[in-house]
């Protein structure tokens, strides 16, 4: 629809359907992972989605890079096909988590399947683990929303806002403008510069791949937070007291590398694996589809906002606002946020029962 429009609404559409299609694939994907990966491989697995993400923007700015001197948009969207054939065919292949199979009964087809999995002496352990978990809560809606998720719950959503009101998907997704706001005249250098950040956040990935099941996921977030809180408070400092120029654009892109490097070793890797560590196996789904929902409103109302805070508070101002945000995020996972390194799903469900029935007696 993208690549044969001829009309606004035809694109509006398209992209619709198309940011559908990417909401549905972030569910399935973060919770694949979550369910199907050993606890002492659980983070670097789904960190490894992180991974790829980060390496298709890298190739989708290389691809801008190509297209960019052309104005060929529909050849760049053309490119979109290629991954997407890819992701198709390769699922296809791809065995049901043992977990959402035991939810419906088909204990036979689930031990076969970690069998394939796991050592031998760890299948019945798991499948035993898996069903003490699976008795221990119901799977619609409304048990999702009970008193005993409520904490875990809050924390998951918000993470997910917070993920977004970092600024990373604005600082993103208008990097030229952003490249051109600190003085860099050229498209095709502002264009540099964005492929920079792209390697940038890439690279980064790699390195929090190494660390997350060793420094944990608490730590890195607050290392990752804090990061961006005082780059965001740098890019806000450069841009009031360094006239526009070469040299405010160097001072710029420094801290937008530091930014990014920040976001990508924390948040970037830790939130959607936090989120589906937070709560039991039969509402997992849905509390991943509710944080998604919550990310996706908030990234849509902030890149639709973006330009005209911009124009309102001015950039330096901005970058401020988004450190704000970020100290918020930062205090939430300090306080809030449990470390599940190590730990099996069902452990951790335990620990939040664990601590809810501390409360309630110590009440």
């Amino acid at each position: 629809m993208i690549i044969s429009a001829h009309q606004f609404n035809t694109i509006l559409a398209a992209r619709l359907l198309l940011g559908i299609g990417v909401g549905i694939i972030s569910v399935a994907v973060h919770l694949y992972l979550a369910e199907i990966a050993p606890a002492h491989l659980r983070g670097r697995s789904v960190t490894a989605f992180q991974i790829f993400l980060t390496f298709g923007i890298m190739l989708a700015y290389v691809v801008d890079l190509c297209f960019t001197h052309k104005g060929n948009w529909r050849g760049m969207f053309a490119m979109i096909l290629v991954p997407t054939f890819i992701l198709f065919f390769s699922m296809l292949l791809l065995p049901e988590t043992p977990r959402w199979l035991m939810s419906k009964g088909q204990n036979t087809k689930a031990e076969k399947i970690l069998r394939a999995l796991r050592a031998p002496h760890l299948v019945s352990i798991e499948m035993e683990c898996i069903t003490d978990g699976l008795k221990t809560t119901r799977g619609n809606w409304g048990d999702l929303f009970k008193k005993m998720h409520w904490g875990p719950l809050c924390i998951a959503l918000s993470i997910a806002v917070c993920n977004q009101l970092t600024g990373i998907n604005v600082i993103l997704q208008y990097a030229p403008t952003v490249m051109h706001k600190a003085g860099i005249s050229s498209e095709l250098a502002a264009m540099m510069a964005t492929l920079g950040i792209g390697i940038v956040n890439f690279v980064t990935t790699l390195i929090a791949l190494a660390l997350i099941d060793f420094v944990g996921r608490k730590r890195l977030l607050m290392v990752g937070t804090g990061g961006v809180v005082l780059t965001n408070f740098y890019l806000g400092l450069c841009t009031y007291i360094l006239p526009v120029g070469i040299t405010q654009s160097i001072f710029i892109l420094f801290g937008l590398l530091l930014y990014i490097a920040s976001f990508a070793i924390g948040p970037g890797v830790i939130v959607w694996l936090a989120i589906s560590e937070l709560l039991p196996t039969k509402v997992r789904g849905k509390t991943v589809a509710l944080c998604l929902f919550a990310n996706g409103i908030a990234a849509t109302l902030l890149s639709s906002a973006f330009l005209s805070i911009q124009k309102s508070l001015g950039m330096g101002a901005t970058y401020w606002l988004f450190a704000a945000c970020t100290l918020i995020y930062f205090i939430i996972a300090k306080k809030w946020l449990p470390e599940t390194k190590g730990y099996n799903l069902e452990d951790i469900q335990k620990q939040y029962e664990q601590n809810r029935t501390t409360t309630m007696e110590a009440a």
